[in-house]
């Protein structure tokens, strides 16, 4: 199995936790709704080979559902994509993040579609793009930013030499 996809499922963490543990599941990409999960976070730790994580529509939990995610994502040596698409995640959850991807070193493509972004997150996504040295891609497509946080991102690729692509398509600039 190299796909375990759950994501807007009505499955409770308990129903979860036991294709978890009872499957033994070894996916390469986990996809999930409730990272909040424990098993899930065991299971990230026990499969070092995992390279994508997506937690899209994730209704479960919130913040502190990405606060674990992003503590698992410490002892990171695989993951290369993250996905937080609709993940209804604010300006702490998105620090988080950000503050994850400033010190990881395999993270190449970070997705942060249809969010609820704000000064805070953009600010501490700018810090992030200035110390990381590996990620390649960031999506920020239909999330509201406002025109004056652009300052923020434009500081930061004038520092940053690796990023690639930024995706800020549907994003309502300005607005």
């Amino acid at each position: 199995l190299t796909l375990l996809a759950l994501s807007s499922n009505p499955i409770e963490p308990a129903g979860s936790n036991a294709i978890y543990q009872e499957a033994k599941l070894r996916p390469l990409y986990l996809k999930t709704f409730d990272p909040l999960c424990d098993s899930m976070i065991a299971m990230y730790k026990r499969n070092p080979e995992i390279t994508n994580i997506e937690t899209s529509t994730m209704n479960n939990g919130g913040e502190e559902a990405c606060m674990y995610l992003c503590a698992a994502l410490r002892f990171n040596t695989t993951v290369t994509n993250l996905n937080f698409t609709y993940s209804l995640l604010r300006e702490q959850g998105f620090k988080c993040l950000a503050d994850a991807l400033r010190v990881d070193s395999t993270i190449i493509c970070f997705t942060f579609v249809r969010n609820m972004m704000t000064e805070r997150g953009i600010v501490s996504l700018s810090e992030a793009l200035q110390a990381n040295k590996t990620l390649k891609t960031l999506d920020l497509r239909y999330n509201t930013i406002q025109s004056e946080w652009l300052k923020h991102l434009s500081a930061a690729l004038c520092v940053n030499s690796t990023l690639t692509a930024m995706h800020l398509n549907g994003s309502r600039l300005g607005d």
